[in-house]
């Protein structure tokens, strides 16, 4: 009995062991282009990556499932279960289509293909946000995960601007700052954007200043009006250019991958009943 336990513990490593390799190896394959571009040209891409990115990039989540109670020692009722890991929820097709990308992207960052940024201002956006929008982890998987994303400085006038704000300021505090900010450009965008998008403007134009290529955002609004306003003759001299993932994909030659070949790279939980969840 000892002895097909063990076998088939050994099985299921070795299933899920190659289940890792293939996944990892249909991810680097739909990057197998934009590498060799990317090698031709020497250029290695700046993406200013936005916190809904961030968010997105937490493709699975991690769940207690309750598998009811025993008697422990034939006497004491215990709750027993175990953590399992399951894939979240896409809200519709549009965000299915970009999150398909992500994988692509990151697997460009993390060989150094491309480099991926944030700054002060999108970091305080990140602490807003719950503990599973930001990294996964040991609360889900994350695409982002041990991948490297560079720091830019705000330039001045902006560092010296902000220099006393709030350590972790609330929106309304954080969009107060903003708007005190002695720039003429940005006063410009403040006037041209209007206050609906005023943060998502302010980091494109961080991102401007920073002369970074890309200022990569899951939103849909925000590019669109954006691209509104250059069609009227307006903002054209930003420089960076607003993208989706699916936009950046597309630009750099990264194949879509479905998001749920990453349960198979994290190692799921062991399928092992766990006494007294508390």
């Amino acid at each position: 009995m000892r002895f097909r336990k063990k076998m088939s513990d050994r099985t299921n490593e070795v299933r899920n062991r190659l289940a890792e390799w293939g996944a990892r190896k249909s991810i680097r394959a739909a990057t197998l282009t934009a590498r060799s571009q990317l090698r031709k040209t020497g250029a290695t891409p700046r993406i200013l990556i936005d916190t809904d990115v961030i968010r997105s990039g937490v493709t699975h989540t991690n769940c207690w499932v309750d598998t009811g109670e025993l008697l422990w020692g034939g006497r004491v009722s215990v709750k027993t279960g175990y953590r399992a890991r399951i894939p979240k929820k896409v809200s519709d097709d549009r965000q299915r289509t970009e999150k398909s990308y992500l994988p692509g992207i990151a697997d460009l960052a993390s060989t150094e293909f491309l480099d991926l940024y944030t700054y002060r201002q999108l970091e305080i956006e990140q602490w807003r946000q719950p503990i599973r929008a930001k990294t996964g982890d040991a609360l889900g998987v994350s695409i982002f995960k041990d991948v490297p994303i560079k720091r830019l400085e705000m330039l001045v006038p902006f560092r010296s601007s902000l220099v006393h704000a709030d350590i972790f300021p609330s929106k309304e505090r954080q969009i107060e700052l903003l708007q005190k900010i002695p720039d003429d450009e940005w006063r410009e965008m403040q006037k041209t954007v209007g206050s609906v998008h005023l943060l998502d403007a302010f980091h494109l134009l961080t991102a401007h200043k920073n002369k970074i290529d890309f200022f990569l955002t899951m939103e849909k609004k925000f590019p669109n009006h954006i691209r509104t306003l250059k069609g009227q003759g307006k903002l054209s001299w930003i420089t960076c250019e607003l993208v989706n993932p699916s936009e950046l994909g597309q630009r750099l030659s990264i194949r879509p991958v479905d998001i749920r070949l990453l349960g198979l790279i994290c190692r799921p939980f062991p399928n092992s009943v766990i006494f007294n969840r508390n």
